[in-house]
């Protein structure tokens, strides 16, 4: 039927690639063929708002008082692409050889390869493409088959499971117990985030059953979220509740309406299979910034938690819940997720805040396998993102990547600092030791939902890893030694 295969994964029997449209309802009729979707494409964590990490973090400090470089280290970058690669060499500003699985398509991965070379210079390098969820998942394969030792990422995934962790955390996770340190960027959704749980606008009327949003913050009664998008700008609405992936037993629509006219502009659509999500969007074709309504109906079921993300353009001018913000793979409870420092070493406003709430346990979300009812359950864990922070808002030679902000940026300097610690604590050490000394050697007091343990210092981290090597054991002396000779 045409299928030009991409990618095949045999563990979540999906393949990814192209066909005739023509021959999509072909396809779909074969019998061994459960159903056909789009990809779950991700995007990459950048900002659109300059810090030099290196000297802020005293990394530089770090790397002229005890010697390490990162030398011996393997670091692998997942991102959209490393377009710029080649220029990056020849200006010294990256090294002669990159290990590269798929170089995809774009430069943010060249960027964050310039800030980790810049932490620790003397680390070998790798990178593979992953702006889908089943390339992400080949790139930890890649990484895993290739001898890595450190990992990060930029990507988040707005389809993926908010609630419970999905086949991209949970491979996540297993990089880790591999002995892995994996490191994500934690996200740039702190000012353009909603989470509550519903709340009958008019419980009296059984014909109108709109989330209140005002009185579900202590407001008045509200039935839209205002919006802003400036002037040829794009957004797009996703909306999630607290039913698990592969089991949805509750029903919720999602209305986009033009704040004047209260027009509907776009009726949210599922994304396929059993899933509790959905999405639209909307383009402002007008010539100054435009302002629309999200607005949520239940349809049928219970109350659950609504989670809605604001992408690309939109922000919220009303009603925007930083905590929480935090999901996806950057939330599971073995990856260090990074939030974004500015110049000042305040935490920057866009920075994703914790903490990350889980209802359910982890599921295949390509398999969809049921898990029960989907009423709201009690909450399984809270868990403890961020873990720390780092500085964003940093130059490189990339262009459109100067400055580079969001924790795209503050990502990889945390993934240089765990290469000079895994150098000096030597080989085979694990990345919960490297984990503890990241986040017991912060400039931070204590945990907190908004900076995590706090800002990462270098030089301390480095510090304590040279504490925490092992002493070489030397060699015994012979029992009988020979006279020297003159």
């Amino acid at each position: 039927l045409g299928f030009e295969k991409k990618i095949v994964n045999e563990d979540l029997k999906i393949a990814q690639g192209w066909i005739p449209p023509g021959n999509l309802e072909r396809a779909a009729a074969l019998g061994f063929v459960d159903r056909i979707t789009q990809p779950v494409y991700g995007h990459t964590r950048a900002g659109s708002v300059t810090s030099e990490g290196d000297a802020l973090m005293h990394a530089d400090e770090a790397r002229e008082t005890f010697g390490v470089d990162g030398s011996g280290v393997l670091v692998g970058i997942i991102s959209d692409g490393v377009d710029s690669l080649a220029i990056s060499q020849s200006t010294g500003d990256l090294p002669d050889s990159v290990l590269i699985g798929d170089a995809g398509d774009g430069d943010e991965g060249t960027a964050i390869l310039e800030i980790v070379h810049d932490v620790a210079p003397g680390a070998d390098l790798a990178f593979h493409a992953g702006l889908s969820s089943l390339e992400f998942i080949a790139a930890i394969d890649f990484f895993t088959a290739n001898g890595v030792d450190v990992i990060i990422d930029d990507i988040g995934f707005l389809t993926e499971p908010t609630f419970q962790d999905g086949s991209v955390a949970t491979r996540a996770g297993e990089a880790v117990e591999d002995g892995i340190v994996f490191i994500s960027a934690g996200g740039n959704d702190a000012h353009r985030h909603y989470q509550g749980v519903y709340l009958d606008i008019d419980p009296e009327d059984p014909d109108n059953n709109l989330h209140d949003f005002g009185a579900r913050a202590g407001e008045e009664s509200d039935g839209g979220m205002t919006f802003q998008l400036p002037a040829g700008g794009r957004s797009v609405i996703i909306l999630h509740w607290s039913n698990p992936y592969g089991d949805v037993t509750d029903d919720y629509d999602l209305y986009l309406l033009d704040s004047e006219t209260l027009d509907i502009i776009d009726v949210g659509t599922d994304i396929g299979g059993d899933i509790p999500v959905k999405v639209a969007q909307v383009q402002n074709f007008g010539g100054t910034t435009g302002f629309f309504e999200v607005v949520v109906d239940k349809v049928s079921g219970e109350a659950q938690d609504l989670e809605i993300l604001v992408n690309v353009g939109g922000t919220p001018t009303e009603y925007n819940v930083p905590a929480d913000s935090v999901y996806g793979h950057a939330a599971h409870p073995l990856v260090i997720a990074v939030g974004a420092t500015d110049l000042d070493g305040d935490l920057d406003f866009f920075s994703s805040r914790g903490p990350s709430t889980i209802y359910f346990g982890p599921v295949d979300t390509t398999a969809l396998s049921g898990l029960g009812s989907g009423r709201l359950a009690p909450v399984l864990e809270e868990r403890d993102t961020p873990t720390l922070t780092a500085p964003n808002r940093v130059s490189t030679t990339v262009p459109g990547f100067s400055p580079f902000a969001g924790t795209s940026a503050a990502a990889p300097h945390v993934a240089g600092v765990a290469a000079l610690v895994l150098e000096a604590l030597g080989p085979g050490a694990p990345p919960e030791q490297v984990r503890n000394i990241l986040i017991t050697t912060t400039d931070g007091t204590g945990f907190n939902y908004e900076t995590g343990y706090g800002a990462t210092n270098a030089f301390s981290a480095v510090e304590e890893a040279v504490d925490e090597a092992p002493s070489p054991t030397p060699s015994p002396l012979p029992t009988d030694s020979p006279e020297p000779t003159n």
